[in-house]
């Protein structure tokens, strides 16, 4: 049970800095109509590749399909948000210790990428059921 708070924790902990990474707090009025959720994982690599270039990156991994005409397409049809899921534990792994900065600004560019197609964005911090090696118990 232990190892399972101790996950839980550094996941609460990934959440709020990727919360506090994104800029100042500002009240938000914004009501979903019609949006599409993008992929969480398609490769789903293995934890023992994450440390590897190009294995995680870019972050999440719709970013490698989709770019900024593939969004304005959906704008133009009448999408106003995208669900991004992001899986929290690349950001927990001790094999991703030297890519948490640029897995999280990642994660912000595909955020800036929505917004700059004219879609809201929606961040769903959604895990895998991989625990990262250095959190099992």
């Amino acid at each position: 049970m232990a190892s399972r708070t101790a996950w839980l924790k550094r996941g609460l902990a990934a959440a709020g800095l990727l919360a506090l990474a994104s800029g100042p707090l500002e009240a938000a009025t914004f009501s979903p109509e019609r949006g599409l959720n993008l992929d969480l994982w398609d490769t789903w690599p293995n934890e023992a590749e994450w440390s590897r270039d190009g294995v995680l990156l870019p972050y999440p991994e719709w970013r490698r399909r989709l770019d900024a005409e593939d969004l304005a397409f959906l704008k133009n049809v009448g999408f106003d948000f995208l669900r991004m899921p992001v899986d929290p534990i690349p950001f927990l792994s001790p094999k991703t210790d030297h890519l948490r900065e640029r897995l999280l600004t990642s994660v912000l560019e595909g955020v800036r990428t929505i917004n700059a197609a004219g879609l809201k964005a929606i961040v769903d911090l959604h895990p895998i059921r991989v625990v990262p090696t250095g959190l099992q118990g």
